[in-house]
């Protein structure tokens, strides 16, 4: 069965095509024993790939680092000490959303033959640190 784990940002614009969006996500094919982890770019509707690596199967912790106009996407197996940089990306200081996904099909698949589900444990969730929080808006 195909597997897809994602998390990402998407910066809000002025208008709904000034969006910004970062992805860092796990891909493993039904069909194949490698998989990927891989990170990417949508600014403005244009796509950038951005890198990729292989793995086995992963377990561990996806991290995005954002610091002034810039975005890193890293990650880290269960057991490494170091955290594997995967792109650093074009950031904005506008308000952000935080998403997580999960699904057992890869684009363009015309059906799904999974004969077990697929779990994911999105957990121990942290924003290390914030500035400017509105507590009304909370």
């Amino acid at each position: 069965m195909d597997q897809v784990l994602g998390l990402g940002i998407v910066e809000i614009g002025k208008t709904p095509g000034e969006m910004r969006a970062i992805h860092i996500g796990f891909i493993k094919q039904g069909e194949s024993d490698s998989s990927i982890i891989n990170s990417s770019y949508r600014d403005k509707g244009k796509f950038n790939p951005g890198n990729w690596h292989r793995t086995g199967d992963f377990y561990g912790t996806l991290r995005f680092v954002r610091t002034g106009h810039e975005i890193s996407t890293l990650y880290k197996k269960q057991g490494e000490k170091q955290w594997r940089k995967l792109n650093t990306f074009p950031s904005t200081r506008n308000d952000a959303i935080v998403g997580f996904a999960l699904q057992n099909f890869i684009v363009k698949r015309n059906s799904i033959t999974a004969k077990s589900s697929i779990i994911a444990k999105f957990d121990n969730f942290k924003i290390n640190a914030a500035q400017e929080i509105i507590e009304e808006e909370i």
